[in-house]
C-alpha cells in the first residue's frame, strides 16, 4: 500500500475525542476509553471541508472511514477498533489515498 492520505487525531477533554481528516471531509469520533485494549469508537458527525456543512456518510463511506481509523491505531498504538454495530475492525481500507467523500 502506499503512504496514507489522511490523519486521525485525539483530544483528551472532548467527547469528540477522535477525529479523522482527509482533504474532502472531518469526521468527529468518540472513543469510550484510550486505555482499553480496543478502542470503542462511533461516529459523531462528519463535514464537508468545502463548505463546512454536516454531511451524512454512506454505509460504505462510514466502513472505509472505521477501516483508515483502525488502519493508523495498529500502525501507531497496537490497538484495533471496535464498532457496537460491527465488531471489531479486522479489514485493510479499500485505499489509503482516495478522499472520502469520493466513495459512493
Amino acid at each position: 500500500m502506499s503512504k496514507e492520505k489522511f490523519q486521525i487525531m485525539t483530544k483528551a477533554t472532548e467527547k469528540e475525542n477522535l477525529i479523522y481528516s482527509d482533504s474532502s471531509c472531518i469526521v468527529y469520533c468518540n472513543v469510550a476509553d484510550f486505555r482499553d485494549d480496543s478502542f470503542w469508537t462511533i461516529i459523531l458527525w462528519s463535514e464537508n471541508k468545502k463548505d463546512n456543512q454536516q454531511i451524512k456518510l454512506t454505509n460504505v463511506q462510514v466502513l472505509e472511514v472505521y477501516k483508515r481509523i483502525n488502519y493508523l491505531t495498529v500502525k501507531e498504538l497496537s490497538k484495533q477498533i471496535y464498532v457496537s454495530k460491527l465488531g471489531l475492525i479486522e479489514d485493510a481500507p479499500m485505499s489509503l489515498e482516495i478522499p472520502i467523500l469520493e466513495w459512493k
